[in-house]
C-alpha cells in the first residue's frame, strides 16, 4: 500500500493541526519528541527561530515525515516573506 503524501507549505501550522486532530496535548507531544512544552508552543505559534532538525522531530512524534523537494521554489511561500 502506497503511503498518502500531504503537500504543506507551513510545516509549523501542520504541527498543531495534526496534534490537535489526534487529541494529543502539548504536554504529551513534549513527552513523546522530548522537547519542553515552551519549545512546543513556539513552534505553534510560528517562532522562525526553530531549528529544522527540531521542527522535523515533533513531526515525526506526530507520525509525519518530512520531504524535500529538489525543484526550485520561492522560499516566502514556505517561510514567509522575508
Amino acid at each position: 500500500m502506497m503511503k498518502q503524501r500531504t503537500t504543506v507549505c507551513n510545516p509549523l501550522l501542520l504541527i498543531k493541526q495534526k496534534r490537535k486532530s489526534k487529541g494529543i496535548t502539548q504536554e504529551q507531544l513534549t513527552e513523546k519528541a522530548g522537547f519542553d512544552r515552551k519549545t512546543i508552543s513556539r513552534i505553534e505559534n510560528g517562532d522562525h527561530g526553530i531549528r529544522m532538525r527540531t521542527i522535523n522531530a515533533v513531526l515525526i512524534a506526530l507520525g509525519i515525515e518530512l520531504c524535500a523537494k529538489s525543484e526550485k521554489y520561492d522560499r516566502s511561500l514556505y517561510y514567509g516573506k522575508f
